[in-house]
């Protein structure tokens, strides 16, 4: 055996075969020209499911439950339309804190809706609202 097949093998990138005679041959990976192993590996989709919480705070106390579902990797949406405007500025305010705290991100998806994200779910806005809503500024 040459040397490089001897690190090969040590590091697993060569399968073992064996030397019985009588033994069904086992597939081989092909080798490419640096000698790595080209092998295909199926792996069983565990993909976890999404939950998205849709809340309509009632007063700024909700802010910290949205904050809780942000922190344990849960996006939310957060429907500002039955609160007055002040309360809906200190819970923007409070809630980019959050997001900043986590490494998430913020979209607005609607006149008075927010999409909240931790950094495990990517928002793909694929087109911006053209107009804003003097609500938000």
């Amino acid at each position: 055996m040459k040397f490089f097949d001897k690190v090969w093998d040590s590091l697993g990138l060569f399968e073992t075969i064996p030397e019985d005679k009588n033994a069904p041959e086992p597939e081989v990976p092909v080798r490419n020209k640096r000698g790595a192993a080209n092998t295909v590996v199926s792996l069983p989709s565990t993909q976890k499911q999404v939950k998205m919480i849709v809340i309509e705070p009632a007063s700024f106390d909700d802010a910290q439950s949205i904050a809780d579902h942000l922190r344990s990797q849960k996006p939310v949406v957060v429907n500002f339309e039955k609160i007055d405007i002040d309360t809906t500025k200190r819970m923007i305010d409070f809630l980019s804190g959050t997001i900043y705290a986590i490494n998430g991100s913020m979209q607005r998806i609607g006149d008075s809706i927010l999409l909240c994200a931790p950094s495990s779910v990517d928002i793909d806005a694929a087109a911006m609202f053209a107009s804003r809503d003097e609500r938000w500024e």
